[in-house]
């Protein structure tokens, strides 16, 4: 966890320095987070891309991103993947959730 979060830093830290030499209002990088894994029987597995910030069986394990976690699961467990994308295109993101950098060091 440790070397991810350390990873997560690094990344989010070259995004703000992008961010500061382009003096741009808008940044970079958007920090995006979504649940990996279907209930019942959850085998959630990262993305190429994506780093696991959390790991979780029900809602009550997910906290602080228990608002987001939909049905437990019975079986294994569901990751909670983050990446961090161009803000350059338009996607269709609406199933995806936007999470403060703060939540990241917590």
């Amino acid at each position: 966890i440790f070397q991810m979060r350390s990873l997560l830093v690094a990344l989010l830290l070259l995004a703000t320095f992008s961010l500061i030499a382009t003096d741009s209002a808008a940044p970079d990088c958007v920090v995006e987070c979504v649940w990996r894994g279907t209930a019942p029987f959850c085998s959630g597995e990262c993305v190429e891309g994506e780093m696991k910030l959390k790991e979780a069986s029900s809602a009550e394990e997910a906290e602080p991103y228990e608002e987001t976690f939909g049905s437990a699961c019975w079986a294994g467990k569901k990751c909670y993947c983050c990446n961090c994308r161009k803000n350059d295109t338009e996607i269709d993101d609406s199933h995806l959730n936007r999470v403060p950098i703060s939540d990241l060091f917590a």
